[in-house]
């Protein structure tokens, strides 16, 4: 395993989220867990994009070379072709990179804050009850270490929720909670707009 960091390299063009991502914009993924210096942001959208390449490159490949794509993957791109911002993935020994993990973030009217209500099993990442993360304006806070599995449940509805027409009755918002899909753990979300 390694520590992932993944930070936007460049911007082809300007970002137009609220907070814009600029190079040196990153955060850092170790042992599953995303933690954010500063607490974010990071923006939704892009994240969406490229989560599925995250936990395949925070893994030691043992493939040759000749096998794998995964071994020349070292950049990603966000979603929006306007201004394609580059990011890329660097590994890293396991535990060389410091990062302050635990920081203040206060919910404001309109977000939307994901939190676990429950812990059914054991969970491997050790989310617990009462762990959060705040969406804003197509932006992601975390405030503490959190789990990519749940938080890629939760990423196409905290998405859907913050687009105007918003509606309860289509999926994926029909639902009061989600569950993370590591059968094992069971974290359970849920999402209010504050």
């Amino acid at each position: 395993m390694y520590d992932l960091w993944v930070s936007v390299d460049r911007c082809v063009e300007a970002c137009p989220a609220k907070v814009p991502m600029t190079p040196g914009v990153g955060f850092l993924i170790r042992l599953g867990r995303m933690i954010f210096p500063n607490g974010g942001p990071i923006c939704l959208h892009a994240l969406q994009n490229y989560m599925p390449i995250l936990t395949a490159k925070q893994r030691e490949i043992t493939e040759a070379k000749q096998a794998d794509w995964m071994w020349r993957v070292h950049h990603v791109q966000c979603p929006n072709p306007g201004s394609r911002i580059i990011w890329r993935l660097e590994q890293r020994p396991l535990g060389g990179t410091k990062v302050e993990s635990h920081h203040t973030i206060q919910a404001q009217s309109g977000d939307l804050q994901l939190s676990v209500c429950e812990v059914l099993g054991k969970c491997t990442s050790g989310m617990k009850k009462g762990d959060f993360a705040i969406a804003r304006n197509g932006l992601l806070y975390l405030p503490q270490p959190f789990c990519l599995w749940p938080l890629q449940t939760a990423i196409p509805r905290l998405i859907s929720m913050q687009q105007p027409g918003y509606s309860t009755n289509v999926w994926p918002c029909a639902y009061e909670k989600l569950i993370c899909p590591d059968p094992t753990g069971n974290v359970v979300l849920q999402i209010e707009r504050v």
